[in-house]
Parts: structure tokens; sequence; C-alpha cells
């Protein structure tokens, strides 16, 4: 076996990793799953050993196509932990990005190169395939890619079949090459290639910038029905604090005109007072509406036996409009609360939530304790039990933030807690 056999196989192996190299695992793999999916690799050699007999013959053509697509879309299937469906597209992506830096390399206008010398053209071919591979593996957000429709379908039917069409024409193409052809008949294939290219690059940021318009517009409407709930809720919060006081003074009533010697009623009424003073002292952030809205949370969170702490001093987020205000602690508190149900363990559930001034900045804290791995899906964190759908709220979170040149990072400590910071700068005039 000729070393280049085994330098051609060796660096496309590494080519496929630096592909993928962005596109995160979509969950906890198994050490033998990933194995396999690295050995997959090894159906390829016989196209490497048989390279010399390809004469673009469309038999040949299509057996080299499907059995490059089949170890490309295992390798992401295993590997990477994503669906079926997305594992045959990426294969597809990455068939095509290859094809097309080695048709480049075939066509009459680079073809000459390969009579520089054999180890030159070898590595002006790897050098020219890493700078494809790389252009594309970034420019292409393969790891934002969570979901293949039809036009995503169709698109790639139609250039797989053109660029098997230009595969096949320049195995025959490649060898008759004549100085005396017109400029135009030989650098057409080259051209073409490069818009086949351009192509791939300039969808795929159109179908990223549809899915990031799609999810600010779902956002937006969260948000705004968000606030509108705020609203109601601060202000049934504020009517029920009246009356829970009324009746307070009610029960006191009651409990002086009562007979001192029924201690059983004494410690009935004792009890309900103590219950409508633990409400109305709730929590108190200098807000009224952001009252409403952590209220709600809290009641929320008791409802569902998740211990919540609130240390909240807005005396001085005066400057944050009330909706970014609600989509901020909204989102926050909804992927705190999402997180801690999930937790099977009910004593180890808990939220802190803390807003500060401090060094000039508004800073918003929100910590819960998680079960499971952490993921990163695109700009989502989920942890292993939640479905794909779930922790879209980060991205509305540093949107926001965003809005008033805020920092929106976020950690694990050793105690197993999902830490979310945000930090506003506080404009002089607030």
């Amino acid at each position: 076996m000729n070393y280049w056999k085994l330098w051609n196989f060796a660096t496309d192996f590494l080519f496929t990793i630096w592909f993928f190299w962005r596109v995160h695992p979509s969950s906890n793999l198994s050490r033998r799953r990933v194995c396999a999916g690295y050995l997959l690799f090894l159906l390829l050699i016989p196209l490497y050993l048989l390279a010399l007999t390809y004469q673009g013959e469309p038999v040949d053509t299509l057996i080299r196509f499907f059995l490059r697509w089949g170890v490309y879309s295992g390798y992401v299937y295993l590997v990477k932990g994503r669906s079926l469906s997305c594992s045959l597209y990426f294969g597809v992506l990455a068939w095509l990005v290859f094809t097309t830096a080695n048709c480049l390399l075939l066509t009459p206008t680079l073809y000459p190169l390969h009579g520089t010398g054999f180890w030159t053209a070898q590595l002006m071919e790897f050098c020219f395939t890493l700078l494809t591979v790389t252009l594309c593996s970034r420019l292409v957000p393969l790891n934002e890619i969570a979901y293949i429709g039809w036009p995503r379908v169709y698109v790639m039917v139609v250039l797989v079949c053109l660029q098997l069409h230009l595969k096949a024409s320049l195995g025959h193409l490649s060898t008759i090459v004549h100085p005396d052809e017109p400029l135009v008949l030989t650098s057409y294939p080259f051209i073409l290639q490069l818009l086949l290219l351009s192509a791939i690059i300039f969808f795929e940021w159109y179908q990223h910038s549809r899915y990031q318009q799609e999810n600010a517009r779902l956002s937006d409407v969260a948000n705004r029905y968000r606030y509108e709930y705020a609203q109601v809720s601060a202000d049934a919060d504020a009517n029920l604090r009246q009356i829970h006081h009324d009746l307070k003074n009610h029960l006191y009533a009651i409990q002086r005109l009562s007979n001192h010697s029924n201690q059983e009623l004494q410690a009935y009424i004792q009890s309900l007072t103590q219950d409508l003073g633990e409400y109305e002292s709730l929590v108190d952030s200098g807000n009224d509406l952001l009252n409403g809205l952590l209220s709600h949370k809290i009641r929320l969170a008791r409802s569902q036996n998740i211990p919540i702490t609130v240390q909240v001093d807005f005396s001085q987020g005066g400057f944050l409009q009330d909706k970014d205000m609600c989509a901020l602690f909204g989102n926050a508190l909804d992927n705190a609360l999402e997180a801690s149900a999930a937790v099977q363990t009910p004593d180890l559930r808990s939220i802190l939530v803390r807003c500060q001034t401090t060094g000039g900045n508004l800073v918003l804290t929100v910590a819960n304790y998680y079960e499971g791995e952490l993921k990163q899906v695109g700009r989502r964190i989920l942890t292993r039990k939640q479905e794909p759908g779930h922790g879209v709220g980060l991205s509305s979170i540093a949107r926001t933030a965003g809005l008033y040149q805020g920092t929106v990072t976020h950690y694990t400590d050793p105690l197993h807690n999902f830490v979310l910071v945000v930090a506003i700068p506080i404009p002089p005039q607030a």
C-alpha cells in the first residue's frame, strides 16, 4: 500500500473531526458508542485503495456518495448524539463540502497544480482542503441546526444531484485541458463549484436567521404576556393585601370580643393571624409590578414544594422598562422553577433570587439546584432530563440585558447549583 493513500485517509479523517468540532454532543454518550463512531471510518479505506480506478462512472459515483454519506452521518449520530434526521443532514453537508474542495482541485483552473511535484501537490491539496473545511465549518452554524424541514431537504437534494453530475463530469474533464481553450470554458467548473459552496453557506445563514427571528418573536410574545400577567398580579396582590389587612384587623377584634377561656378559639385565631402576616411580608422589592411578579413565582414555587429565598432591592432599577424587567426576572425564575421541578429529591430543591446594586451595576443572581449533567444546545442550557424545547429563556435574558449594555454569565458551583448572573450598568441619571 502506498503511503500517500494512508496519508489521504488520515487527513480526511482529521478533516471530518475538525468540520464537526463545534457540534456539541447533545447527551451523555458511552465510550463504546463513541468508539463505534470512529471505527466507521474504516469503511472508507477501500475508496482510497481504489482511488486511481475512479473514472467518473455514474454507478461508481453513487456508491462512493452513499458510502461517505453513511459514514459521515453515522459519525454524527454516534459521536455527537444528534437525531437521525440531523445526522443524515450533517452527513450530506459534510459530503458536499469535502467533495467541493476535491472537485475544485480537479477543475481545469487548478488541475495544473498536480504537475508541480507529487508531495508539493499533496501539501497544496491539504492546505486548500483545510482552508475550505475551516471556512465552511465556521460560517455555517452547525451547532444551531436542530430541525430539518422540507426546505433543507429540497435544497440538499438539488445540490447533491448537481454535485454528483459535476463530480462525474470532472472525472473525464480533468485530463482534457488544452492551453488554447477559451478561458470561459476552462473556468466555468471552478466558478460553478464556488457558487455551490456559497449556496450552502448562504442558505444555512438564511435558515439560521429565520430561526433566530422566530425565536425572538416567540420570546417577545411570551414576555408581553408575562408583563401583562405581572400587571394583573400586581393589582390582585395589592387588593389581596388590603383584604388580608382588613381581615387581620377583624380577627383581632373577634379575639378581643371572644371568651378568653375558649383556648381552642384563641389558638385558631392566632394561627390565622400568623398566616396572614406571612402573606403580607411575602416580598417587598421597591417596585409594585415586580412585587406582583415575584409573589406569583414564590407561590408557584411553594405549591411545587420548592424552597425559595428572595432578597431583592430594586430601588435603583427604575431605569429598566417594565416589560424588560419582567423579561429578566420572569425568564430567570421560570428556568429555575423548571429545573427545580425536575429534581427528584424534594430536600435538594432550592432557589435563591438576589438583586442588589454593586459597583454601579444592578446585579441579578438566580441560583438553583439541578440534577443530571448540563448540556448546551445552541444557546440553550439544558439538563439531561429536559426536552429539547426547554431552556430558551436564556437567549431572551441575554437579548434584554444587551439593550442596556449588560452582561449575562452562568456557571455551576461545587454544590451542583446552576448560577445565573445578570449585570446591567446603572445610568448616571437613574
